[in-house]
């Protein structure tokens, strides 16, 4: 059976549900944004992925063997399902609502802004925790100028198990770039009025400084990318000429880094060893399907797990879900699909992909819900940054929906583990801005209550 009609629906019917729902057309104001983000993360999936497999053919990358071609076009259909549900989901739940832009004349009295002592404990826990995770200036130095030697301690030190102190560097690292993007939203929205040479260099270099310190997390590219994308969405909505400039200058940031994390991970064994290998066209392809999750890499698990023949009823999305929970996901991680697959690969570094996480517990039924779902939760996002006119507020809508994208091309357990590990120091602020917005209005009707004078009586 030829895969080539399978690739060729596939990106027929990418365009077809955009003319089909229009609320879920990719928009170009602001060009990032929640919806176009999916809808860029789905175009590379059925258009750009299969193009590269028709073209070059399918490449097995990690897989033991090339599933059947009857398994790759189930795959390709089951993604065309899993796109036109998402669709539909964003069609229902979508208000076109008029797009609020953020106006920095306007930024006097908006309730996003954090205080200085936010972002200054912000700060200390983040270096805190870069402390607690390198142990001194040299091996920090060493993480970018000689990462042999860096993954050689790494590698040292995988086997001894977790302390209190790897365990709080983990949890505290993150907070360092979110306090220089609370800082740039501060500083360039609040001090717009100043034409100083510091005005205009001084967010450039936070936004360098916030990329870098996301940069410290092991090498991983999500780590630095997301907080990025989010930053993007923030400069995509201001009312500025300057916007494409700035995007583009952030563009280069993001991809100058996400080549020097990809150089490090591809010469660079755990071991510290270096591999040495040459780069050819092949090598392009395979990086391109391997990362876009070519349609044979769903085959292999769909064919390697019998289509689901023995539908799951939800314990595998309930055991991907709570798996990266320290100690309490231990107990689940068996089932999770993560281990399914890596149980069929061999290894264990492989996330699992969300449509067939969604078909081992419902088959089709579940991969239609899941991504009807997933568009409606897209949708109220996207809703919500629409009227968002705040600079940190359409950070935190951008950047949710970066973490939740990972459904699509990761698994839900790759999304568990980003809103674990990566979002505490936005869960932090909300639960701040939620408890100073109580307390104003317990002081608003404190003062209410004492201006009503008595009743007279008599």
């Amino acid at each position: 059976m030829d895969i080539l009609p399978a690739i060729v629906l596939s990106a027929a019917m990418y365009f077809w549900c955009q003319i089909l729902c229009p609320k879920c057309r990719f928009r170009t104001r602001p060009l990032v944004s929640p919806l176009n983000w999916f809808l860029c993360i789905f175009f590379t999936g059925m258009v750009l992925v299969p193009l590269a497999v028709a073209l070059v053919g399918p490449s097995i990358v990690i897989l033991p063997f090339k599933p059947s071609n009857t398994a790759i076009n189930f795959a390709v259909l089951l993604n065309i399902v899993a796109y036109a549900s998402f669709c539909c989901g964003v069609q229902v739940f979508h208000k076109d609502n008029p797009i609020a832009l953020i106006d920095s004349s306007e930024m006097s009295a908006l309730t996003w802004f954090p205080p200085a002592w936010l972002i200054v404990l912000y700060f200390i826990l983040g270096v805190t925790g870069i402390a607690l995770r390198f142990g001194s200036p040299g091996n920090l130095i060493d993480y970018f100028g000689n990462p042999q030697s860096y993954l050689l301690l790494l590698y040292t030190e995988s086997g001894s198990p977790t302390t209190l102190a790897s365990a709080a560097a983990s949890f505290l690292m993150v907070f360092c770039p979110v306090s220089m993007i609370l800082l740039w939203c501060r500083w360039t929205y609040r001090q717009h009025r100043k034409k100083s040479f510091l005005s205009k260099a001084f967010p450039p270099l936070l936004i360098v400084v916030a990329a870098l310190s996301s940069a410290l997390y092991s090498y991983s590219r999500a780590a630095f990318v997301i907080p990025m994308i989010a930053v993007a969405a923030v400069i995509a909505k201001r009312r500025t000429s300057l916007k494409s400039a700035n995007l583009l200058g952030l563009g280069v940031l993001v991809a100058c880094l996400v080549l020097l994390v990809s150089l490090y991970r591809s010469l660079y064994s755990m071991e510290g060893a270096v591999i040495e290998h040459s780069t050819n066209s092949s090598d392009i392809s395979d990086m391109i399907q391997d990362y876009g999750t070519a349609p044979q890499f769903l085959g292999f698990f769909l064919q390697g797990t019998h289509y689901a023949e023995d539908p799951k009823l939800g314990r595998v999305l309930l055991a991907s879900v709570l798996s990266p929970v320290p100690i309490l996901g231990k107990s689940f991680r068996e089932e999770s699909g993560g281990t399914i697959y890596g149980n069929l690969l061999g290894r264990d570094d492989q996330p699992a992909l969300g449509v067939a996480e969604f078909f081992l517990d419902f088959s089709v039924f579940g991969v239609i819900a899941g991504f009807l779902t997933v568009g409606a939760l897209v949708a109220t996002l996207q809703n919500c940054f629409d009227r968002a006119n705040e600079p940190f507020e359409v950070y935190v809508l951008q950047f949710a929906s970066v973490c939740f994208s990972y459904i699509v091309v990761s698994g839900i357990e790759e999304v568990s583990q980003h809103a674990i590990y990566l979002s505490w120091p936005i869960y932090c602020f909300l639960l701040y801005r939620w408890g100073t917005k109580k307390l104003a209005a317990r002081r608003g009707n404190s003062e209410n209550l004492g201006s009503l004078r008595p009743l007279k009586t008599g």
